[in-house]
């Protein structure tokens, strides 16, 4: 089990998720406005983005963006070809059905996850608590 599977498993007190790994249900979508951003970040042809889904916050999970140079690793997938956005196959499993999208605000810019596994989210958007009546 993972670090993000027991912090899960803790948060739910116990009560065990049941997630559907078959990774083509999984893979989240893109919006033109996050491709565009993706393409003028100017990613060299040995770097990548990555999307991950981390243990913390006020709600207890959060996604990390970076961008990260080398090869991916066998445990990512890859979401888009150029330029290249990856996302490993445990926080995957907690995105089905999301929709990645950038946007724009008088608060600034930033990708936005809209998953509709999340039940609830910290004021300030950045932390999330996924619903556990939900199959992953």
């Amino acid at each position: 089990m993972s670090k993000l599977d027991d912090k899960l498993l803790e948060d739910f007190h116990g009560f065990e998720l049941h997630i559907d790994e078959s990774y083509e249900s999984l893979l989240p979508m893109l919006t033109n406005k996050a491709i565009i951003k993706l393409s003028n970040m100017n990613l060299n042809i040995t770097q990548f983005f990555r999307i991950e889904v981390a243990g913390g916050g006020c709600h207890g999970l959060y996604y990390k963006y970076t961008i990260e140079t080398g090869c991916p690793s066998q445990e990512d997938i890859s979401i888009n070809e150029n330029p290249l956005l990856v996302i490993d196959k445990e926080s995957l499993k907690y995105m089905k059905g999301s929709v990645v999208d950038y946007e724009t605000s008088i608060y600034g810019e930033e990708f936005k996850i809209n998953n509709p596994s999340v039940k609830q989210m910290c004021g300030c958007g950045t932390s999330f608590y996924l619903d556990p009546t939900l199959n992953f």
